[in-house]
């Protein structure tokens, strides 16, 4: 469990076009930087940003398919059929499997940022399962993509939770361009009184928050 006093409206700032495709083409980088040479499909979460996913997979010409969460009522039994299940499960999937290629599909999950991962985690171990069960022909999951990660501290310890651990657990790696702490969040906040990220940029605040994060071995793009 953990506490924050600050909220990076991602979610929010996809709905204007300019914002989308400027982190829409910020991923595609990472995605590229981290040697991501060929994407067939993008998993994101339905709870997650599915609008950047959307965007990203159009950019890319691939298949997008939307994880429904464990607590979504459309989502089927789990002791009913794997395969009908998993059909239900991953919206798009169907589309995905109808096309007849010679080499396995290759897929990485996707979303804006994550904390402590239980989502992501989630949707790559359940993925990773029916992949392997239903014989399907796609490769498992091993890389996930998310623009940051946000710091998570346990309250009682004081100490940050290993998030990557948990994603190296299931044979898969996190990617992202740098952690958030509770002071940079602080920072990054209060660039939002400049007139837009521009003016931010031109000030030299932006870069030296990146330099904050670099000197924390946080930041991850262009070491």
């Amino acid at each position: 469990m953990s506490y924050s006093n600050y909220y990076i409206n991602t979610m929010e700032a996809v709905h204007n076009i300019s914002d989308l495709k400027e982190l829409s083409s910020i991923m595609i980088r990472l995605m590229k930087y981290n040697k991501e040479e060929r994407v067939d499909f993008i998993i994101v979460p339905k709870g997650g940003n599915p609008l950047l996913a959307q965007y990203i997979a159009n950019e890319l010409g691939v298949n997008l398919i939307m994880a429904k969460d464990v607590n979504d009522s459309a989502r089927p039994q789990e002791n009913a059929e794997i395969e009908r299940v998993g059909r239900i499960k991953y919206e798009g999937l169907e589309q995905l499997l109808d096309k007849k290629h010679v080499d396995k599909q290759k897929g990485v999950v996707l979303d804006c940022n994550t904390s402590g991962g239980t989502q992501l985690v989630t949707v790559v171990s359940d993925f990773n399962e029916l992949v392997q069960k239903c014989h399907f022909p796609i490769e498992v999951i091993h890389g996930c993509y998310v623009l940051f990660k946000l710091v998570k501290k346990d309250l009682k310890s004081g100490k940050e939770i290993d998030t990557d651990k948990r994603f190296t657990d299931i044979n898969c790696k996190l990617y992202r361009l740098f952690d958030l702490d509770e002071e940079d969040k602080k920072e990054l906040c209060n660039i939002s009184s400049y007139e837009d990220y521009y003016e931010a940029y031109s000030s030299g605040v932006l870069v030296e928050l990146r330099e904050k994060i670099r000197s924390k071995s946080k930041y991850y793009y262009g070491k």
